[in-house]
């Protein structure tokens, strides 16, 4: 599979999503999460707001508390 095809659209959710970034980075998964949590934030300071909403409705509800659990 190439980068950037949408060939196969996998979902998964924020549990997931940490546990990929652990195993990927060799990270423990609580450093991962704050990784995540991290990324989240800075981008939320960086693009307009609608842009991050719109974001945020892609990735679900679970990543929008794992953030809102993070401030």
């Amino acid at each position: 599979m190439r980068r950037g095809t949408t060939d196969r659209i996998e979902r998964f959710g924020h549990h997931d999503s940490v546990r990929r970034v652990a195993e990927r980075t060799m990270l423990k998964e609580e450093e991962a999460d704050r990784g995540v949590r991290t990324v989240l934030a800075v981008l939320r300071e960086a693009i307009s707001k609608k842009e991050f909403n719109d974001l945020m409705s892609q990735l679900g509800t679970d990543f929008s508390q794992a953030l809102e659990s993070a401030e």
